[in-house]
């Protein structure tokens, strides 16, 4: 644009006549018709907001090669774990809207950050394009299959008792969440940090706490009949613990259930996403990711950009009604 600036004023054109001819001119739209229809043309980043050998690194890991197959481009993997996402969100955030920098994200990185912790997120669920969805994960709150309760009212009546719980917190929500419940029941779950899923479980199985999270990781545990899951986080239940109800239906405002999906910084332009969304949906629907999935805990969860933003906005409204109940 700058050269046909410069080549039209050696025509002395008039400014006004100049104006006019830039705006009559078809060259911005055709440069930016190009770029669509090249794009890509150099390797595409796909930031992971989680620590490295983690359940999302892992299904980038798979997902990544079908991904290049259908851009013919490489596809490069950037860890940037923090703060639940929200590293990889902010630096996102400020990345050029092109299409060569994306993320795979997770729902609550968006819905529950910005509106539980806002002081400590620079960013809001508006500040981004949401292409495609990818996966579901199974959260639910665990106990080891002994505990003397076995659904989440029986937990609750248990601490009403005066018996003392303490619950291993591997994340911001599950501060909240615990904060939430000794508010609301009247009861004294001590929270207690925790360093992932991997230390959680073993704290779990060695009787060392009595609750904690699970994204899923735990289906086998489950399975075993090592651990028992008292509520569903989700707002629906677990497809592998359908007879467990979720904190949802129970009718707590709570909702910590989580997609993967790929987003990218606002106005990224529609075609650019459009094929970075049927290049996804191509690798999601693979033989290779088909394979890897039926091996996890995880599910198949296709989702449109609109979806998606919706499914965001129905976590955000819970996550500001379980917020109002603790500031009351």
């Amino acid at each position: 644009m700058k050269l046909l600036l410069k080549s039209l004023q050696s025509y002395c054109l008039a400014p006004a006549a100049l104006a006019t001819l830039l705006t009559l001119s078809p060259v911005p739209v055709l440069v930016g018709e190009a770029m669509a229809e090249s794009f890509p043309e150099k390797p595409v980043t796909l930031m992971i907001g989680f620590r490295a050998g983690g359940g999302m690194d892992t299904t980038a890991s798979i997902l990544i090669p079908e991904i290049e197959k259908a851009l013919g481009q490489p596809v490069v993997k950037s860890m940037q774990p923090g703060g639940g996402g929200a590293k990889a969100a902010s630096l996102l955030k400020e990345a050029d809207p092109d299409g060569y920098t994306i993320a795979l994200g997770a729902t609550s990185t968006f819905a529950f950050n910005p509106v539980v912790i806002p002081d400590k997120t620079p960013y809001t669920s508006a500040d981004f394009d949401y292409i495609v969805g990818l996966v579901g994960s199974g959260e639910a709150i665990m106990a080891r299959a002994d505990a003397p309760y076995d659904t989440f009212q029986e937990m609750i009546d248990y601490a009403k008792a005066g018996n003392d719980l303490t619950y291993s917190g591997q994340t911001p929500f599950d501060r909240i969440l615990i904060q939430y419940l000794n508010r609301k029941e009247g009861i004294n779950i001590k929270h207690i940090s925790t360093k992932g899923g991997s230390e959680a479980i073993k704290n779990i199985l060695g009787g060392h706490t009595d609750l904690s999270f699970t994204g899923g990781n735990h289906l086998k545990q489950y399975q075993r009949g090592e651990i028992k899951f008292l509520a569903s986080l989700r707002p629906e239940r677990l497809r592998d613990a359908p007879d467990v109800p979720s904190l949802t239906e129970l009718g707590y405002p709570i909702d910590f259930g989580n997609v993967f999906f790929i987003v990218a910084p606002k106005g990224t332009p529609d075609d650019v996403k459009a094929k970075l969304a049927e290049a996804v949906s191509a690798a999601r629907d693979s033989d290779a990711f088909g394979e890897y999935m039926s091996k996890t805990p995880y599910f198949t969860a296709p989702a449109t950009g609109d979806e998606i933003v919706d499914a965001i906005a129905a976590q955000e409204a819970r996550n500001r009604e379980m917020m109002q109940a603790l500031s009351e």
